[in-house]
């Protein structure tokens, strides 16, 4: 491949932006990442086939392979959003322990931790709803299996990469390095202006 020109990816056809695609990938995971669906019900992954419902997972997978930088679920009660939000957190920390080099990829310094974080109304909130399911289905997950410690509140996995949680008005999430947050109840949270 010759990088002193650059190559129009529109011109190319899908059979050779796929070889292309593939060739970044291999440079850039340690692994390859699955599809959606795969890491939802796969039983190397979540292994959660039959728990969570086929619209949940074409909604993620149609999240999935976007270049979304934030996503609002206005569903009903019951409908699945907290299901569908702790999924999409784990496949963040999938995705972000799947690099060869996740830090040199985001333009940080080796060793700055690198943080999830789900927020809520409350500690309390935060906990019981996201932060809960959340630690259940990691530590249930095969693929999950001595990369992490769950603690009380918060959850270290290899690389540097925490999952934090923990009220909204709380300012001790600031200035962290933060690649991806949840924020549950939000219209719930008062601003305090």
């Amino acid at each position: 491949m010759n990088f002193n020109n650059p190559i129009d990816l529109r011109a190319l056809t899908p059979q050779e932006r796929k070889r292309i695609q593939a060739q970044i990938e291999g440079f850039l995971y340690t692994e390859k990442i699955v599809p959606m669906d795969e890491f939802v019900n796969g039983k190397k992954y979540l292994n959660l086939k039959g728990r969570v419902y086929d619209r949940i997972i074409w909604v993620l997978n149609q999240v999935d392979q976007t270049e979304l930088h934030e996503a609002c679920l206005l569903w009903g009660k019951g409908a699945g959003k907290s299901t569908a939000v702790v999924i999409m957190l784990i496949r963040m920390i999938y995705r972000l322990l799947c690099y060869q080099d996740i830090h040199s990829y985001l333009e940080l310094m080796p060793g700055t931790p690198i943080f999830v974080l789900n927020m809520s109304v409350s500690q309390k909130q935060a906990k019981s709803v996201i932060y809960k399911l959340l630690a259940k289905i990691v530590d249930e997950s095969p693929w999950f299996r001595n990369k992490c410690k769950i603690k009380a509140s918060e959850i270290e996995f290899k690389n540097d990469i925490y999952m934090l949680s923990g009220s909204s008005s709380s300012t001790s999430f600031l200035g962290l390095a933060t690649i991806a947050a949840c924020m549950d109840e939000v219209d719930y949270i008062v601003t305090g202006k």
